[in-house]
């Protein structure tokens, strides 16, 4: 699949929001389970989605990398 858009701008912009996404997955992962009222389930339910966000940006990253190159 060609990109109408710069490969390069596109691989920076997935790389640079996969790599601040990261951090806040893994704070509500965290924070979801080491809560001081118990485990908060909408708190570990969000991290689990932000890490299935981040894991679908880092797989089209690599899909854009590996049919350009």
């Amino acid at each position: 699949m060609k990109l109408s858009t710069n490969s390069t701008h596109v691989r920076f912009s997935l790389w640079y929001v996969s790599r601040l996404s990261l951090p806040i997955a893994g704070f509500l992962l965290l924070r979801g389970i080491l809560s001081s009222d118990g485990f908060d389930r909408d708190v570990f339910l969000g991290g689990v989605l932000a890490v299935g966000i981040v894991t679908l940006l880092l797989w089209r990253l690599v899909e854009i990398v590996v049919t350009n190159d």
